[in-house]
């Protein structure tokens, strides 16, 4: 009786594959290997232009301009006019309208002579100042003139009308500025104040004191000057400022008849 192989020898190792089998097993690992590289390389491609999308340029441009000095006189609110016969105002103003545009505020004193029993013709004129700079108010007057014929020393001349500026003040909020505002000495006050001119007994005429008549302001002479008005302001803004209170008046008395006319200019600049 032959003897039969054992179980265990025939099991002792595996079947080698066959060489095609192994040369496919080969190249599905390297595919395998080769499309995860792939993958990879994409991933790595993405991530850099990823990257590449999220880095910021810049550039820088400069702006720069200038601001000027600014100054500028307007009327402070509405003439007024007292004691007057038979006077007016023509071309009355409201804050913020200029004095002679479109059209000129005009006070007309009316009859001055013995025929108007008041002691004082007097005539308020507001001013509103606004400036960003230091600033100087003046006032000259130009000649007289009669209408009416030849004047005289007689007439009404530039003396016999009287000027000060008894206020400046400044409106409250609105970008105004604080500051102090000097009113020039020999303009301050109230003309009609017995102060600022009396009866000469000599001549019988009324006399204002030396700065308060126009006679004072034939040439450009400062009434107010001070420092800068606004801290900010809105041009087409009306209502804040710089208020300052003129007052021109005339005495009633006897004069050589005929009709009188001057114009009064305010300047104000940056000195």
């Amino acid at each position: 009786m032959s003897a039969r192989p054992s179980r265990s020898l025939l099991n002792v190792s595996p079947a080698w594959p066959d060489e095609p089998v192994m040369r496919e097993l080969v190249m599905t690992r390297l595919a395998k290997r080769l499309m995860k590289l792939i993958l990879l390389a994409a991933a790595l491609s993405t991530a850099a232009l990823t990257a590449q999308g999220q880095t910021l340029d810049s550039g820088t441009i400069t702006l720069q301009g200038t601001v000027s000095g600014y100054v500028e006189v307007r009327a402070g609110g509405p003439a007024t006019l007292s004691g007057a016969l038979g006077g007016s105002i023509s071309n009355n103003k409201i804050k913020g309208d200029r004095l002679d545009n479109p059209t000129t505020l005009t006070i007309n004193f009316g009859d001055v002579g013995m025929s108007n029993p008041n002691s004082f013709v007097v005539a308020t004129v507001p001013l509103r100042l606004r400036s960003n700079v230091l600033y100087t108010l003046r006032m000259s007057a130009a000649a007289m003139t009669y209408g009416g014929g030849p004047s005289d020393g007689d007439s009404v001349l530039l003396s016999d009308i009287g000027f000060g500026v008894t206020s400046a003040v400044r409106d409250s909020g609105g970008g105004v500025a604080t500051g102090t505002d000097t009113i020039a000495a020999a303009a301050g006050g109230d003309p009609t104040s017995p102060a600022n001119g009396a009866d000469n007994p000599v001549t019988g005429r009324y006399e204002y004191n030396a700065g308060h008549s126009l006679v004072n302001y034939t040439t450009n002479s400062t009434i107010v000057n001070g420092p800068r008005i606004m801290n900010a302001m809105v041009p087409t803004g009306n209502n804040r400022g710089l208020v300052v209170t003129t007052v021109f008046a005339i005495k009633p008395q006897i004069f050589t008849p005929g009709s009188f006319a001057t114009s009064v200019t305010f300047t104000v600049s940056s000195p």
